[in-house]
Formats: structure tokens, sequence, C-alpha cells
């Protein structure tokens, strides 16, 4: 078990989450839909706010985004891109000087309102994407046109070799999903609204009770690909016919949902629920497969941590290893402990550079590295966190006290997760420190959010650009890692952010459910629930 930094009474919170539980669902024991093969229902920490995948980060928006929409290439289960509404087996032509792509579109696909997809809704949703999604502007300035030179065929012309587009194309964060050009002419930069949520996927919107639920169900017009390629890509069935997403703002009350049958799936459940769930014959613990990075998000742009000393002396002063036992579960589920930009499985993302930097920990030098950087106690740092995901709060916590044990006051501002996330780039100048995850699995350094243009922050290097930019002009594998090994040096050096380890989502999930793909998030297609 991790060691807790608030202890809790668990047959007190047992008690309370069956009343919360009952005024949820009027039933504490066995639900009455349990046995149903019509509908799943997901209970999820907070509400999404937005199902734009294409602009919103947040992982809840991922999670149900993904049912929703898709995107011209998605990953498959070893993270590498496959064309999704791309048409053929690679999706694509690259002239011989690798600046021109030349996409073919299916021609079979038609959008939730019915409209056939042709070149003109990708153009439209190509053009959208480069305008919102920040690893799309890291490639925005070589860009020269995109054109429909054909009913279904793209045309993207950049004028020097862009490596990272196609993998872009296809990330979990801020993919290039595709919507009726109208949608996308008329959103702009503009989040979608919920009227605008008209994808292509498997399940389209039904119903969406802000601070409640989210309600799909299974689009009848769905014409899916043929190849067994796994991950969020290839061959796509909506089994299930209606999916509930729940907003259940309590960990413990979505365990206990979890338990007693309320719900047959319950997301970001407290880690140290995983003994909990394995003892439980009608349960299975889901540690995603494909797990993220937790940060201490640094704002570089205002207030004391301008200054890299300031980045340098809060890295020396974190120690990471109590860090990750207070908020990252039992050590199995995070050791070797490793806070680099990708995971070591995946050979072309990962380096070691600069991980005698990470694992440094030295109080007396970071205070010191603190007061010649102008930071010696007068004002408090102020760190702004959530409830909604308890880690993040942990982690807030954590941070809190190894700064106050070297003279350092520090304040936590706690909030719902959206206002979090607004206030972080809303009002930037309200916090210094805050904390979120990053995905572990990222197929191109341009997918690390925190060194894009439009990430909550203000960080900005001319070194590390000019190492992207070594990697986008990379022609060999060979090229490409020497630039990777370059990149995350410098985010060391620089400290941008501060990786603490590998923070596995944990869910759980009925036996009710069959054929469930352990992957990102929520992606309920091809799964399908039995009677009992």
């Amino acid at each position: 078990m991790i060691a807790r930094l608030l202890p809790r009474r668990r047959t007190a919170v047992a008690a309370a989450a069956c009343a919360v539980v009952l005024a949820l669902t009027g039933a504490c024991g066995t639900a009455s839909g349990t046995g149903s093969t019509r509908m799943l229902t997901a209970a999820i920490p907070g509400d999404p706010v937005s199902l734009d995948w294409g602009l919103n980060t947040d992982a809840l928006t991922i999670d149900i985004g993904q049912n929703i929409f898709e995107p011209l290439f998605a990953a498959d289960r070893h993270w590498r891109p496959r064309p999704m509404l791309a048409a053929g087996r690679t999706g694509y032509t690259l002239s011989k000087d690798r600046t021109t792509y030349t996409i073919p579109i299916r021609r079979d696909v038609t959008f939730h309102n019915g409209r056939h997809m042709t070149a003109d809704d990708v153009v439209a949703s190509l053009k959208r994407w480069f305008a919102i999604s920040g690893q799309a502007q890291l490639i925005a300035e070589a860009l020269k046109g995109i054109t429909a030179t054909g009913e279904y065929t793209v045309q993207v012309r950049f004028d020097s070799p862009r490596r990272s587009f196609i993998p872009n194309l296809a990330s979990l964060v801020q993919p290039c999903v595709i919507l009726p050009a109208p949608i996308a002419e008329a959103a702009g930069k503009k989040p979608l609204s919920d009227a605008q949520i008209v994808g292509t996927g498997p399940y389209r919107l039904k119903d969406f009770v802000h601070g409640q639920y989210v309600d799909l169900t299974r689009y009848t017009g769905y014409t899916s690909r043929t190849e067994d390629w796994g991950g969020m890509a290839g061959r796509k069935a909506a089994r299930i016919p209606d999916l509930r997403f729940r907003v259940v703002t309590d960990s413990t009350v979505r365990m206990n949902g979890l338990s007693t049958g309320q719900w047959q799936y319950a997301e970001s459940l407290d880690n140290d629920s995983y003994d909990l769930i394995a003892n439980n014959t009608e349960l299975t613990a889901l540690a995603e497969s494909s797990s993220l990075i937790e940060y201490l998000l640094i704002n570089s742009g205002a207030g004391p941590f301008r200054d890299v000393r300031a980045r340098r002396a809060l890295n020396l002063v974190i120690d990471k290893e109590a860090a990750a036992r207070a908020t990252l579960g039992p050590p199995k589920l995070w050791r070797p402990l490793s806070a680099q930009i990708a995971f070591p499985d995946n050979k072309p993302m990962y380096s070691t550079a600069g991980m005698d930097v990470f694992r440094d920990h030295d109080p007396a030098r970071a205070k010191k590295m603190f007061a010649a950087a102008g930071i010696t106690g007068s004002k408090p740092v102020r760190i702004l966190t959530t409830h909604t995901y308890p880690a993040f709060y942990q982690l807030a916590v954590v941070v809190q006290s190894e700064l106050q044990s070297i003279g350092i006051p520090a304040k936590l501002d706690v909030y719902d997760f959206p206002t979090m996330i607004s206030k972080l780039s809303s009002d930037p100048g309200s916090w210094d420190l805050s904390m979120t995850a990053f995905a572990g699995e990222i197929m191109d350094p341009t997918q690390v959010l925190f060194l894009t243009p439009t990430w909550p922050g203000g960080f900005k290097s001319k070194a590390i650009d000019a190492a992207i930019e070594q990697y986008q002009a990379a022609a060999s594998d060979t090229a490409a890692k020497k630039a990777v090994d370059r990149i995350q040096g410098l985010v060391w050096t620089e400290v941008p952010d501060i990786g603490i380890g590998k923070k596995v989502s944990l869910a759980g999930i009925n036996h009710q459910v069959k054929n469930y793909q352990n992957f990102v998030g929520q992606g309920f297609w091809n799964a399908y629930l039995t009677a009992n």
C-alpha cells in the first residue's frame, strides 16, 4: 500500500459512499440495471466540459471523444500511426524531397449528421487543426498549403521536411479529427459546442447534461475499417448499443458503486484500491497499458520560476521517490522510477540523457539556489491543484512540504478540475506551480505538450526549438534519435516542467463487460455486455 498523506477510516468512508450512491441511483446493493446488455455505465471523476477532442487536452475529453470522432491517422496497439479515415494500407505518399504529402480519403464514410465525407471536409478540418493544435503549430511555419486535388484526395505541402506530420495527425492529444466542413469552418479556434459534436466514429452524441452525464448511442451508419490493428486504429464495432459516462466526483463513491453494481466501469480510482478490486471476484483491476507520466507544472512565463535557477532548485528540493510513494500507488505500479519524456519500451523516443539530474535530491543546495534566484520566502509559492484527481492534490501537499522544509512558504489553491484547467490558461498570473500528467507513449517529441507554444506555463527555449528542428530534418532513424537525445538533455537542463514518475491510471471493470481493450481511456468499441 502507498504511504497515505490523508489517512481515512475505511468503514466510515464506505458507509458515506453507500449513502451517496443511494442518492445518485436509488439503490445500495445490486443495481436494477445489472444484467442489462444494452447500456454500459462508466463512472468518471468530473465533467469533461467540452467533447472537442481536437482542441481540449483534458483526459475526460479524450476518454469520451475517441468513441465519437476519428482522425485521418490513429495509433495502433504498438503506437504506430495507421490510416483511419485516410485510405489504403499506408494512407499517404511522400514526395522525393519529403515536403509534399498526398493523402487519399476513404469513400465510404458518413458523418453523424448524414453528410458524406469528401476532401473538402478534410481540408477544412486540417486548417482548423493547424490553428488550434499546439503540436501542429510547431510545424505550421513550414506549411505552404492544403488543397483538395480531387473529391477524395488531399495534398499538404511544406517548404522543408516535417518528420512530425503523420505522427501528429495520429496523436492521442489534439489529433486531427475530421469534421463536416461547415462545422470546422464555423468553429474556427473556438471549442466545438455540444451541437457541433458531429464525428464519424462508432458512437454519436445523444445527450450531454453538464455536471451529470454524457450519453452516447450507436451510430447505425458507421463504416469500419477491416484491419486488426488494435489501439485506436483498425476494425471497430459498437456492440454495446448505448454508453453513459456518469459524473461521480468522489473516488470512494466510484469504487463503491463499482463494487455494488451501480456501474460496470469506474475510472481514476485511488491506486490503493488496487488490492480491493483484485480481491473481488466480480471485478478486474485495470492498470492502463498506456500510462502517463506525472508532472509538476511550472509557470515559466510569470512569477518566481521565470529564472531557470529557481526551476533547477525546485527539481533539487523534491524527493521523487517520496513523491511517487505518496501519489502513484504501490511501487509495483511505477518502479523503476523514471520521468523521461517517454517510457523505456518506446525505443525511438526514450533517452537516458539528464537522468542524473532527475535523481538528484539536495535540499541544502536547493535553498542556496533559490536564494541566488531571489526566492527567500518573503512571498508564498502559489500551488494550483484539485481534489478531482486525488493524486494531484497529494502531489501538491508533498511539494508544499518540501518547500516549507527549507523555509519557503507555499499556499495551496484548490479548485474543481475544470476550473483549475481554465485558470492555468486564462489567469497565468494567479499561479506558480500546478500538476498534470502527459502520455509516456509518444510517437514524436512534438507530442510532449509542455514543449508546444500553446501549453500553459509560457515556457520558451531557442535551444529546444533548434533541437526539434534538427529532428524534423532528420532523414534517418539514427539522425532522429540523436535529436531526441539532445531534446531530452535540454529538458533537464532548462526544466520546463518536472517529471515525477509513471502514473498508472487505475480503473475497475465488471466481468459483465467482455472483450474490452485496455489501451487508453475508454474506447468501448468492440466490447460487449453479458447478462451476468
